[in-house]
């Protein structure tokens, strides 16, 4: 009998071991959000928001995902969020300052667009990076994009 109780233990053990990856998971979140679009784990420093008219929030992980999102659905978003890099704060998206830089914002989708509050902190990073400040029609979320 010695040998089915061994059995029973090590098949017990397979099957903790093999849950552990999913409990780890659903225990461990650490307020880290996913992009709609592409699944990545977002940064809060490129985060952005899309709130639909009747409230529901999707997070992308940086302003080429969102636009993504934004191409595919609709209604368009009422209101669009993103982060002022300097500060880590929130801002509407149409408030704020978008450079163009030699520096990736997200490396894997290759965006190299970054967001500012201050025109102040706009002109430091191009002043650092190099790029320029994106005006008009270059800049994400225009209102002839949201129409």
């Amino acid at each position: 009998m010695v040998p089915k109780v061994w059995w029973w233990m090590a098949i017990a053990g397979l099957l903790i071991a093999a849950s552990l990856p999913v409990l780890r998971k659903l225990t461990n979140r650490d307020n880290q959000s996913q992009c709609v679009v592409d699944g990545q784990t977002i940064d809060p420093l490129f985060r952005v928001r899309l709130i639909s008219a009747n409230g529901v929030e999707n997070e992308c992980c940086c302003l080429r995902c969102a636009e993504l999102w934004f191409e595919n659905t609709r209604p368009t978003p009422e209101q669009i969020f993103v982060t002022d890099e300097a500060s880590g704060e929130p801002l509407d998206a149409t408030n704020a300052y978008y450079v163009y830089s030699d520096v990736f914002s997200n490396a894997p989708n290759r965006d190299r667009r970054h967001v500012f509050r201050v025109r102040e902190d706009a002109e430091a990073h191009l002043a650092t990076f190099r790029g320029r400040m994106l005006i008009g029609s270059k800049r994400p979320f225009t209102t002839s994009q949201m129409d």
